[in-house]
């Protein structure tokens, strides 16, 4: 089985390293647990594949962060090419509330594009910058670059 980690975005970097990774399955069909653990490991594939891409192509330095602050907010994901964060993204199985912790790093990150990603919703949304998609939305038409 192989993996690959995630690790927490912080601009002191040996900070980032004492902070504890997130780690994913390359073959999501491996993944065990709930639709929301399947999810995000299918997201997280998908980020990774278009980051991988832009490094191939364009020699950029790449790399797939998540966002936790001290208090436990925590954004999923965090694209980043050459130290520059592209977005955040949440991923969640049903809620269609906005996760109030994409608001608070929004306001550290104000020109970064944010995004929660949901399972079924049925209506797109959007509050304060923050865009609501379906999950099958997003992966079929999603690109970083």
């Amino acid at each position: 089985m192989f993996l690959f980690s995630v690790r927490p975005y912080h601009k002191n970097i040996a900070r980032s390293l004492l902070k504890e990774s997130k780690y994913y399955l390359y073959d999501t069909g491996a993944v065990e647990g709930d639709l929301g653990a399947k999810l995000e490991n299918t997201v997280a594939c998908a980020l990774l594949r278009d980051l991988h891409l832009i490094a191939d192509t364009t020699g950029s330095r790449v790399a797939l962060h998540y966002l936790r602050d001290k208090e436990k907010h925590e954004v999923d994901f965090l694209p980043v090419v050459d130290n520059r964060p592209l977005c955040m993204i949440e991923v969640k199985a049903s809620e269609e509330k906005f996760s109030p912790s994409l608001f608070l790093f929004r306001r550290k990150l104000e020109h970064v594009k944010t995004f929660q990603i949901v399972y079924g919703l049925k209506r797109k949304k959007t509050k304060d910058g923050v865009r609501m998609l379906s999950a099958h939305e997003f992966l079929r038409d999603f690109q970083l670059g």
